[in-house]
């Protein structure tokens, strides 16, 4: 177990900022989020994660995560699934509304929100395979 400087985000904070990312899309038209997205993400944040003083932390050496494992984190899994689901499912079903590859593609984005209840660690499934803990840096 690491030893961090802060301890880590609540459930209520993780929950906030999760609806905070959607306010902030829609508020700044999704451009201005994207634009502050990418930027952020070099600080070890998002766009929500930043208003609430929140900071993603590698697990393996207890400091802030950098881009590249931020991108991977916050996007990689997606890309990941999408490709693995959707893309077959638009091969081999054009034109099909809903297949077995979208469902699956859907609960394991759900899996990866609900991981967060499993084990009081406070980490999404996407935090158990980056080896990453989000911190609350507004608490001492």
């Amino acid at each position: 177990m690491t030893d961090y400087p802060f301890p880590k985000a609540s459930l209520k904070h993780r929950l906030a900022q999760l609806f905070l990312e959607y306010g902030l899309f829609i508020v700044t038209l999704g451009v201005g989020y994207i634009v502050w997205f990418w930027i952020s993400l070099g600080n070890g944040q998002t766009p929500g994660k930043q208003v609430l003083k929140l900071r993603v932390y590698n697990a393996t050496n207890g400091k802030p995560a950098q881009w590249g494992h931020m991108f991977i984190r916050e996007l990689g899994l997606y890309f990941a699934i999408g490709i693995a689901t959707l893309v077959p499912a638009f091969l081999l079903y054009p034109g099909a509304l809903l297949t077995v590859f979208d469902l699956i593609y859907y609960v394991v984005i759900l899996a990866d929100i609900l991981w967060i209840f499993k084990g009081g660690k406070r980490q999404r499934l996407v935090d158990v395979i980056c080896k990453t803990d989000v911190l609350n840096e507004a608490a001492k």
